[in-house]
């Protein structure tokens, strides 16, 4: 029998919780990932804030390519294993501390040449994350940029399963059906068309290793509409999107993915060689995005 899900936790007690284990499990993911996201980045040198900075994986990277890097992370047990990778690394381990986006707010404005945020914006809420976009915009240089990442509710149209049918519940059936009966008539028959609508099962673990159900059921999070959002990015904090990419893919659904190793390794060929296919738009569960302070230097 699945478990009933309790109320979801913040992303600051979850990742703090698995602050340990969250890197080690899936390492190869995490790799390619930092990969296809730092493709976005403009080269060094330059000074470069990680809001969210985590364990600091990345900004290691960011800061052995050339950049001067500063960081912060809300969860004390993820900056504490960053600062001693960042003294096993011969680097400053006081360039990353616990922080929110106060940090961000307090900063020099036009002093930071590339704010990123990889993996953090979803789990903020709605009045956190327009913080972040008006402190990042106030303290980016004119020259500057922001890339960060965002989570993509399109993709749970392709995941043929209870986030499928979610999709539908939220986006969809409440502008088709003109009544309440007539949308639960559809929601029915559409759950009818799935083999099996319940997956992943549902769970109160919060544990990250090993996980085969979805963090969703645990972990406050918010996914987007890439097109609203590029448009409300312009609107609300006079950003301009200049390129994304893609990464993360459902080229067949998590349920089938998950059965054989084979599977599994497939998907990380296909996230290592697709990041620009535009069918990630809608196949792609994380969407990695560059704006710019200033006019446009060039769209994707």
């Amino acid at each position: 029998m699945p478990d009933t899900p309790t109320q979801p936790i913040s992303g600051l007690a979850y990742y703090d919780k698995n602050a340990n284990v969250y890197m080690q499990a899936h390492a190869e993911y995490h790799v390619q990932r930092f990969k296809t996201f730092n493709l976005l980045l403009p080269p060094p040198p330059g000074a470069l804030f990680d809001f969210g900075c985590g364990s600091a994986d990345n900004l290691l990277l960011l800061a052995q390519a050339g950049f001067s890097v500063r960081g912060v992370d809300p969860a004390p047990n993820l900056i504490s294993l960053g600062q001693s990778a960042l003294q096993s690394a011969g680097l400053d381990p006081t360039s990353i501390r616990v922080g929110d986006v106060s940090a961000l707010e307090q900063a020099e404005p036009r002093s930071i040449d590339v704010v990123t945020s990889l993996n953090v914006l979803a789990y903020l809420s709605q009045e956190e994350e327009d913080r972040f976009f008006r402190a990042a915009r106030r303290a980016t240089t004119r020259a500057g940029c922001i890339v960060f990442s965002v989570g993509n509710a399109l993709s749970d149209i392709v995941t043929f399963n209870r986030y499928t049918i979610e999709f539908y519940e939220r986006h969809i059936l409440p502008t088709f059906a003109e009544t309440s009966e007539e949308a639960q008539e559809c929601l029915e028959k559409l759950k009818a068309l799935l083999a099996n609508s319940a997956v992943p099962r549902k769970t109160t673990d919060a544990s990250y290793a090993g996980r085969k159900s979805s963090e969703r059921d645990v972990v406050k999070t918010r996914r987007i509409i890439l097109m609203d959002f590029i448009a409300r990015l312009g609107r609300e904090f006079d950003l301009h999107v200049e390129a994304y990419n893609f990464y993360h893919f459902w080229p067949l659904p998590p349920q089938l993915l998950q059965e054989t190793e084979r599977l599994t390794e497939l998907q990380r060929k296909f996230d290592t060689r697709s990041h620009s296919d535009p069918l990630g738009i809608v196949f792609a569960s994380q969407i990695n995005i560059r704006a710019s302070v200033g006019q446009p230097r060039g769209a994707r």
